[in-house]
């Protein structure tokens, strides 16, 4: 059998950095850019007829964004320093 694995992060809380203002106003009113991120990968055989379930990487055991939440769709894991890659 043929798998295919791929990861990719998502920025989850990412703001943009500019904005739409008035001709009044030169600039925005700051606010700090939070890019937290977290890391997905997927993995399927070649045909599509076995998929594994999502694997999610954050970087905290339990995330305040998910108290009280009992069950995921997916595989939840954590590494307190996040390692990634630029190809």
């Amino acid at each position: 059998l043929v798998y295919n694995a791929d990861e990719t992060s998502l920025i989850w809380k990412y703001l943009p950095e500019t904005s739409l203002v008035s001709m009044m106003e030169k600039t925005a009113s700051g606010f700090k850019l939070c890019k937290e991120t977290v890391t997905l990968l997927c993995c399927a055989n070649a045909i599509g007829s076995h998929r594994l379930p999502l694997l999610l990487v954050g970087k905290s055991k339990r995330p305040r964004a998910m108290i009280g939440v009992q069950k995921l769709p997916v595989v939840y894991d954590y590494q307190t320093k996040l390692i990634t890659e630029s190809y």
